[in-house]
């Protein structure tokens, strides 16, 4: 490998390590969010999602409808396991309010690493595949946001619920 891609192959794989340390970092701490914030790591995702989608398309563009269906195929897989990581999220309030407390399962937040480490794998060990094989990796992205979507959908259902109960005095 020539230098001239050594550098941004390591630059994507220094990027792709810190962002997933700091996602796999905050996921598995419990930690006290607000209604509102429940949504800030989902659309984190989301974009980050769209950003790796549309540096895939600027190097090596594939259909739109390529891109689509195999976005969809990914999201349809990781829909159980975001309904799976919501419905063992642990959801408490606190003594502040609109503040609550919320523990994720740790082994449900490891399955999505696994998700994104292996997207980053294929692509880095497999540099010589071809564009049609590589693509497929963004339905790994696919997966992993609808994962954390659907599971930041179910704890703001939870969030809600606590609401609505009444508050010891």
């Amino acid at each position: 490998m020539n230098s001239s891609t050594a550098a941004p192959i390591g630059m994507t794989a220094l990027i792709y390590v810190i962002v997933i340390a700091l996602f796999v970092w905050r996921m598995m701490r419990p930690m006290r969010v607000s209604v509102a914030r429940i949504w800030v790591r989902p659309i984190m995702l989301v974009v980050f999602t769209g950003v790796a989608i549309w540096g895939e398309q600027m190097t090596a563009p594939a259909p739109l409808w390529q891109i689509a269906a195999i976005l969809i195929a990914g999201a349809l897989v990781g829909i159980p396991l975001g309904v799976l990581r919501g419905r063992h999220s642990e959801v408490k309030a606190t003594d502040k309010p609109g503040v609550y407390y919320v523990h994720s399962s740790s082994l449900i937040t490891i399955v999505w690493l696994l998700a994104f480490v292996a997207r980053g794998a294929i692509r880095y060990f497999i540099p010589g595949a071809s564009h049609g094989l590589t693509v497929w990796t963004i339905g790994l992205l696919g997966f992993a946001t609808a994962a954390i979507l659907v599971s930041a959908f179910i704890v703001h259902q939870k969030l809600q619920a606590v609401m609505q109960q009444p508050r010891a005095a």
